[in-house]
């Protein structure tokens, strides 16, 4: 019963407008029914969210079995209260499960369906998440989405957990993908403006792909499935796969990386810094000579570089950089690999990546240059933070306002009753009684 309870618990959270319907027995339906009971007590049953018993099909006929009953009848009248139609409860109670399924995807709710036997099968095989149970017929399992191979109901909220990692780690991959678009594009069309002309060659670019694509998608594969997860409410499903604030460290890290790429080109402190010697770059008069090796080199390692500490930031929402971080085992591995590979490169590299060695403090000051991602992203998630508090601070106020105006204008048609009812009340009472002047009382007398 526990296991049941906990995990029709974690279901309430979920949703609005999120339906899941299946057949249950007795004792989950006694639970159901509590839970609802206390649900609707607290005034959090506005959700179209419910687990219809397998007895709706003895309401023809009236077996129903008492502890079924009252279930029922919390899940029609909810299912009313939560789409503000008399239409959908007494479709229920006339066609079951098939029905339900089809009008609530009518009004554009999320339908999660679970069965086993054939006669489940067609709603399994309509709703949006069809789940069927790993004993289950064969029938049902080719129509639905999801085998519970365990035959847990507990399962299906691990699959919305999962579920909703996954999508998660996409989008974080997608920042981090992204922003190096926008910062190797941003290079491109502007370097020639600043007399940079294609700063990396094909084979460092081979190189950088690599990076940000394979790399990229095994490290943030990883990411830990939280528990918090499940108390965010649902994405709708005309959602962009790419929100506001995904655009925001886009653009903001893109251009960001951008900037400290042409900086790092144009400056002629930095240029004086990563200067051809003899050792490394041979002498003007060889063939091949460029006197610009040095400072290439260090480019080629600070826009690697920037990118991997890019991670860190688009691994995470929050100001917490390593938030869960030992959870992702592949992340701190592929991040490492990627540095000491890159190190490894720039000495083996020669002519094939076009490179030479770097001394300590040039890898000290290519470390640094590429560290400062990390502030500007911060900066941004604080000032986004200060936003969204600012906002939700304006909503409160409006809130309060809203309740406010509510109550003086019950109170202002209390008083106009109450002053112009058959009795006709005196206009000192009705304005001690409604915390009015009486001038203002004498104001609504007809």
């Amino acid at each position: 019963m526990s296991t049941v309870s906990l995990t029709l618990d974690e279901i309430f959270d979920l949703a609005k407008k999120t339906l899941l319907a299946n057949g249950c027995d007795d004792e989950t339906a006694s639970i159901l029914s509590d839970l609802i009971r206390n649900a609707e007590r607290d005034g959090s049953l506005s959700h179209g969210l419910f687990r219809l018993p397998a007895y709706v099909s003895g309401l023809k006929s009236g077996k129903i079995n008492g502890k079924a009953r009252p279930v029922i009848s919390k899940l029609t009248a909810s299912v009313v209260k939560a789409d503000g139609k008399n239409s959908l409860a007494p479709m229920v109670l006339k066609y079951g499960i098939p029905e339900l399924v089809k009008a609530a995807k009518e009004r554009n709710w999320v339908v999660g369906m679970t069965g086993d036997g054939v006669n489940d099968a067609p709603a399994v095989k309509n709703a949006d998440v069809g789940f069927a149970m790993g004993s289950g017929t064969e029938m049902t399992k080719e129509s639905s989405d999801i085998v519970i191979l365990d035959d847990n109901f507990s399962s299906l909220t691990r699959a919305v957990l999962y579920g909703r990692t996954l999508l998660k780690s996409i989008r974080k991959f997608l920042i981090f993908q992204l922003s190096v678009n926008v910062a190797a594009i941003l290079v491109a069309f502007f370097g020639p403006f600043f007399g940079v002309d294609l700063p990396l060659t094909m084979t460092q670019m081979l190189w950088i792909n690599l990076v940000m694509d394979t790399l990229a998608a095994i490290a943030f594969a990883g990411e830990a499935a939280l528990s918090r997860y499940m108390k965010e409410p649902p994405i709708p499903k005309n959602a962009p796969l790419i929100t506001p604030d995904m655009w925001s460290a886009i653009f903001t890290n893109g251009i960001a990386m951008a900037i400290l790429s042409l900086f790092f080109l144009t400056s002629d402190g930095l240029g004086s810094f990563f200067a051809c010697d003899e050792s490394r770059c041979g002498l003007p008069t060889d063939p091949g000579y460029n006197p610009d090796a040095v400072l290439l080199t260090a480019f080629f390692a600070f826009f690697v570089f920037i990118n991997n500490f890019n991670k860190f930031n688009s691994r995470t929402e929050g100001t917490d950089l390593f938030e869960h971080i030992g959870e992702n085992k592949n992340f701190l591995r592929v991040v490492g690999l990627i540095f000491f590979l890159q190190i490894l490169f720039t000495y083996l590299g020669g002519e094939v990546l076009r490179t030479v060695g770097l001394g300590f403090g040039e890898w000290l000051m290519v470390l640094i240059l590429a560290a400062l991602i990390i502030p500007v992203d911060q900066i941004r998630k604080r000032i986004r933070d200060r936003i969204m508090e600012a906002i939700e601070a304006k909503g409160r106020q409006g809130q309060r306002e809203g309740m406010l105006r509510g109550q003086e204008h019950e109170r202002v048609e209390i008083a106009r009753r109450l002053v112009n009812s058959e009795t006709g009340m005196n206009i000192d009472v009705v304005a001690a009684a409604t915390k009015m002047k009486p001038e203002e009382v004498e104001r609504l007398k007809a």
